[in-house]
This record gives structure tokens, sequence and C-alpha cells, in this order.
């Protein structure tokens, strides 16, 4: 994963939503989380797991009340797809999109 990358995403965006209740720190959390699963779990690409993090909720309107903000976001995947998320490969890009647009499902 290109870390380069990634901290000019969270430079460039996160200032923005830090404050909400699914902001910077709520995106730090997922990425924690998500690294101990993907340590426990055969297969998982980390690059995706570290982008969900960042990604997944970046289309929320509100902090309650969004139930379809995870199909906003592959949207947004293709608008940065060829600046911050470069390194990442199709295949990738199809597995971000498709986590952060079913996160919501329950």
């Amino acid at each position: 994963m290109n870390e380069l990358n990634l901290r000019k995403f969270v430079n460039d965006w996160c200032p923005v939503i830090r404050a909400k209740k699914h902001g910077f720190t709520h995106m730090r959390n997922v990425e924690a989380f998500g690294d101990l699963m993907a340590r426990r779990t055969e297969g998982v690409d980390n690059d995706v797991v570290h982008w969900f993090a960042y990604l997944h909720d970046i289309e929320r309107k509100a902090d309650n009340g969004d139930p379809d903000h995870g199909k906003r976001v592959p949207e947004f995947i293709d608008i940065i797809q060829n600046s911050y998320l470069i390194d990442l490969t199709n295949e990738q890009i199809d597995k971000l999109k498709k986590a952060c647009e079913l996160h919501t499902d329950t």
C-alpha cells in the first residue's frame, strides 16, 4: 500500500469531517479493528481494509439517519481512483466499492 497516498487523502479530506461522530476518530478505530480482523483471517487484502476504514462513511450526510450513505461511496471512489487510489488494482477497487456499498446492509 502506498502510505503517502493514504496520508495525503487523510490530510486533504479528514479535517473536513474530523468533528463528526463518524469522522476521523471513527475511521482510525475502524482501521484498527480491520487490522485486528485481518490478522485473524486468511486472504484479506490489507490495502482494501485500510482504504475501507477511511472511505466507508465519507459520503455520510448526517451522523444519524443516513442509511444510503454506503451506496454513494462507489461514485466517490470513481472520482479519486486515478489520484489517491492510483496504486490499487481494478480488483481491489471493485472489492473496496462493494465493501463500502454493502457496509450499511443488515
